[in-house]
């Protein structure tokens, strides 16, 4: 049995987007709210399940991805489905961040 998955965060870091070859999620179902500690303080998050290199993830949404995908793809998560994200890391405020873009 290959142990590499139990090994795995199932949320998408910025090490997960640097150490992946494609970069490139696909989106395989709708978003859910899901609550994040950062520093000390809670707020509620989109939870997007994806497939990145074959894997099944969880990206959890900042609001710069949040905009990004409704600009081009609407607010109705359900018809984000089958979609591609182009997935980047960019340090903002000291911290590295995940941003996501959709692919056309």
């Amino acid at each position: 049995m290959d142990a590499t998955k139990y090994g795995e965060r199932e949320h998408i870091t910025a090490q997960t987007v640097n150490s992946s070859s494609s970069k490139k999620a696909l989106i395989v179902g709708d978003a859910v709210v899901s609550e994040s500690v950062f520093q000390g303080k809670t707020s509620q998050k989109l939870s997007l399940p994806v497939e990145l290199d074959g894997r099944r993830k969880v990206l959890r949404m900042n609001t710069t991805t949040v905009k990004n995908v409704i600009d081009i793809l609407g607010a109705e998560t359900i018809s984000w489905h089958g979609r591609w994200l182009s997935l980047n890391v960019v340090n903002i405020n000291g911290k590295e961040s995940v941003i996501g873009m959709v692919l056309r």
